[in-house]
This record gives structure tokens, C-alpha cells and sequence, in this order.
């Protein structure tokens, strides 16, 4: 019977061990270098190889489920403010951007559990269709993200802290995946 014990605890030992293990190694993607590329605040992966590299896979599977391919879209992420700062529901900020040469794209804003953070007022998302552009060409835009309310384009942030706004930006155009690293993309100041 001892015998027995002993086995048990040493194989619940290394499954969680095993499991820490990779649960470390799925959160050090964030940090790799080689598997994430800045642009500015933003973050993306170079590519959306789902089936050829596992530990890619691994990290979309925690943090995002049913992710496209390359083909169908580019995810940028952002979890930090132009200082550098981690963005959180403490803060107000201002994410100022321009139209994408993109079919579609849009902003949603995550908690640090990687899921929408609720909110009263049930605004979980804003894409190219529902912003209020800044100006008649539809060109620029400014979008606000607090948990106090703001006038025009409002991403509310509820109580999250370590929230990050993802960037979907779905079949873009060729230059846009062609220049990832160089693209303008939107800034994000705090603002309080």
C-alpha cells in the first residue's frame, strides 16, 4: 500500500509539474522575440501557422480561440500605453487611428483572463462601420477607452487590469502584410 502511495504522489507530482511547465513556456510567448514583432505598442506574430508550430498554437489556444489564418486576417495587440505603461481600467486613454486598407477591421477590448470585460452599456467592440469617423472621408477616428463614460467612440473598461485592445484586421491588402513592422498603426495615450 505504501508503494502504491508513493507511485500516485510522484506521478500527480510530475503531471503538475508538466503542467506548470508549459503552462510557463505558453506564457513566454508574449515575452519571444522570435514568435512576437513589434510595431510600436503593437504586437503580432510574423505568422498564423497554426499547424506547423505548437507552441504558437499552444498560446492562441489560451488566449484566443478559433483564430484564422494568415490568409483570412492579421491580429495586432496592444497591453500597453505609449509610455509603456500596462494598460489598465485605472486609466483613461485615447486610441487614435486611420481607416486600413483592410475588407474589414475592428477593436475589442480584453480582460486579463483574455475574454470581452463586462460592462454595463453591453459596448464590447468597435469596427469600421459602427466608429464615428472624425471627419466626412471617413478617413480618421478617435476611440476612448474608460470605465467612466466619454463622448463619441467608447470602449468601456469596466474593472480589468492588464486589459489589451486587439486589432483585427481581416484580408488586408498585400502592402499591408508585406510591411507589418512599418505599418502606421494606432497610437494609445493615456489621457488622465
Amino acid at each position: 500500500m505504501k508503494k502504491t502511495l508513493i507511485i500516485f504522489l510522484l506521478f500527480t507530482a510530475g503531471i503538475l509539474l508538466g503542467c506548470f511547465w508549459a503552462n510557463f513556456k505558453i506564457d513566454q510567448v508574449k515575452i519571444d522575440s522570435d514568435l512576437i514583432i513589434r510595431n510600436g505598442i503593437w504586437g503580432y506574430f510574423p505568422s498564423m501557422d497554426l499547424a506547423a508550430n505548437d507552441l504558437q498554437k499552444a498560446y492562441i489556444g489560451k488566449i484566443g480561440l478559433f483564430a484564422l489564418q494568415d490568409s483570412e486576417v492579421i491580429y495586432f495587440i496592444a497591453s500597453t500605453d505609449e509610455e509603456g505603461n500596462p494598460l489598465s481600467s485605472l486609466n483613461d486613454y485615447k486610441l487614435t487611428g486611420a481607416n486600413f486598407d483592410a475588407r474589414y477591421w475592428s477593436y475589442a477590448l480584453y480582460g486579463e483572463d483574455h475574454f470581452l470585460i463586462p460592462n454595463d452599456e453591453n459596448v464590447f467592440s468597435f469596427n469600421m462601420e459602427n466608429i464615428v469617423y472624425r471627419d466626412s472621408l471617413k478617413s480618421t477616428y478617435e476611440l476612448y477607452v474608460s470605465k467612466n463614460p466619454q463622448n463619441g467612440n467608447w470602449l468601456p473598461s469596466g474593472d480589468a487590469n492588464n486589459m489589451s485592445i486587439l486589432l483585427r484586421l481581416y484580408n488586408p491588402a498585400t502592402h499591408i502584410y508585406m510591411n507589418k513592422a512599418s505599418i502606421k498603426l494606432p497610437t494609445l495615450k493615456k489621457i488622465n
